[in-house]
């Protein structure tokens, strides 16, 4: 952390992680108004009345060193991009270091705050991929039985037709 960003965070409430192999590590900084952060693309801040949604999902991973649940929280802002403040910071490949500890309080806050300063903000747990992937499982399933009742049903009619019986009494 740089001077600058220090001197910016003072007294905030304070959680750092890293993404993933081709991330920086990401400060992030509850600040009385806003939501600070700085990482590969610099330093931002978002006001907590410009957040419209939160949404916190997680996630279980078997690797060495980060086995168990990790968690994000997916912040939309209007009018820009969204951002992902996850709970395990990347050490290695396959590799994470849990960073629950300042993780947990930290959202906590986020979304005391940004309940507080807009209240209109919508919060969200799980994930939409996950509700996409049950929806059409069951999509699917209908088909299959629709499918199979049609096929049972077309066998049947086969058979009433075809049966030498059925042929014998029309002859």
């Amino acid at each position: 952390m740089t001077a600058e960003t220090a001197a910016l965070v003072t007294d905030a409430l304070l959680h750092s992680v890293r993404n993933g192999l081709m991330d920086k590590e990401s400060l992030f900084a509850l600040e009385p108004d806003r939501l600070f952060w700085s990482g590969k693309s610099g330093t931002d801040s978002v006001a907590y009345a410009d957040i419209i949604s939160v949404r916190l999902t997680s996630y279980s991973i078997s690797a060495r060193g980060s086995e168990g649940t990790h968690y994000q929280a997916k912040v939309s802002r209007r009018g820009g991009r969204s951002i992902k403040i996850r709970s395990h910071h990347y050490v290695s490949l396959g590799n994470y270091e849990n960073r629950s500890d300042s993780y947990a309080p930290f959202i906590r806050e986020l979304c005391r705050r940004i309940a507080s300063h807009a209240p209109k903000a919508r919060f969200f747990s799980g994930s939409t991929a996950l509700w996409v992937f049950w929806i059409v499982a069951a999509l699917l399933f209908v088909l299959g039985a629709v499918f199979l009742a049609a096929m049972v049903y077309m066998g049947a009619t086969a058979v009433v037709i075809t049966h030498p019986l059925a042929m014998h009494h029309n002859v």
